[in-house]
């Protein structure tokens, strides 16, 4: 390769970095702001779909690569690549479309369902033998489609999603490149870079909203490393499963509660651990320190054993999500309470 591995991740951070004004520029120009409401957590209009800098810079410098690079690849590392641009490419004009006029419920799950069915047969198409039960590639399809819009769920607070983006790309490479796979090392620190280049638009005081158009890029593309690290590389998928379980386990948990107890799951609402974590008097910036310390005290140090083989990797995940379980279980029954605390003192 011509340049070193750490210059397209530069590239991609200063590009980002330097960009993301012209999209708070466009945004404020066509009034494309979320205001305050009582769903929202911010007391200001922001501009919103400032995350198209950073989908842009991705899908340009992965174009640029794959092309330039193509030989170097190799057969696996080509799939990836393209695999990955396709659903980049996908759910990045969704979400463009979506930030600028919402998209109906049914159009947006028709466009994922198939740009994430196109990645799992093309990378089926080219993993090695044996090939995966059939009942595992539906589990592998139908948790890159829950991936995809649980992202979306997540981002609701000053700098969360594109911090947890930091934290599982890093770690994502740091495990592809101790198996000797640089395409994906690449494809992950690539996603590290534009996260971090947007975030310092984003936190702690938001200045742009990453949008429809970047969150669920930021979803669908961990789904498609993963799938591709079990597919093409025959990575253990357990262990891959812990990377983002601080998202997976919020958003999903939410939903089922919300399901449950019979509310309208689909509207938008201030229901999630995080966000009960920041109107109970964390805040922004507490709530993300308190992930981010999750990710770092729990997850980081989980991944290493079961990697290096001193636990297995089921029980590594059934810890994690275990544990993850029982503390957001934590702050949903503490929540409750205060709420009927507040009802009773009101009385």
């Amino acid at each position: 390769m011509s340049q070193p591995l750490w210059f397209y991740p530069l590239l991609a951070f200063v590009l980002t970095l330097g960009l993301t004004p012209l999209a708070i520029y466009y945004s404020n120009k066509k009034k494309l702001l979320d205001y305050p409401g009582e769903r929202r957590s911010h007391d200001r209009p922001i501009p919103r779909g400032g995350g198209v800098v950073a989908v842009l810079v991705l899908l340009l410098l992965c174009e640029y690569f794959l092309f330039s690079q193509w030989g170097a690849l190799g057969g696996l590392g080509q799939v990836s690549f393209i695999a990955f641009i396709i659903a980049v490419f996908g759910l990045g004009v969704v979400g463009y479309r979506d930030d600028h006029a919402s998209l109906s419920n049914t159009m947006k799950l028709t466009i994922q369902v198939l740009a994430c069915a196109a990645v799992v047969l093309m990378l089926l198409a080219a993993a090695p033998a044996p090939k995966p039960a059939t009942a595992l590639l539906f589990f592998a399809f139908m948790a890159m489609l829950w991936l995809t819009n649980l992202y979306n769920f997540m981002d609701g607070s000053h700098g969360m999603a594109a911090g947890q983006a930091v934290f599982s790309g890093l770690l994502l490479a740091w495990f592809f490149k101790l198996n000797n796979i640089y395409p994906l090392t690449l494809l992950s620190l690539l996603l590290v870079a534009v996260s971090a280049g947007f975030i310092v638009w984003n936190f702690p005081r938001p200045r742009v909203f990453m949008g429809d158009v970047l969150s669920g890029v930021l979803g669908v593309a961990f789904s498609v490393l993963i799938v591709a690290g079990w597919l093409l590389y025959q990575l253990d998928l357990l262990l891959l499963s812990i990377v983002l379980a601080t998202f997976v386990v919020d958003a999903t948990l939410t939903l089922m509660a919300r399901i449950l107890s019979g509310q309208k799951w689909y509207n938008p609402h201030r229901e999630h651990a995080y966000q009960r974590l920041v109107t109970g008097g964390y805040g922004h910036v507490g709530t993300w320190l308190i992930y981010q310390a999750l990710n770092f005290l729990l997850v980081l140090p989980v991944f290493w054993l079961a990697q290096s083989g001193r636990i297995n990797s089921f029980s590594a995940a059934v810890f994690v999500y275990l544990l993850f379980s029982l503390l957001w279980y934590a702050v949903y029954r503490n929540q409750r309470t205060n709420n009927k605390n507040n009802i009773n003192e009101g009385h």
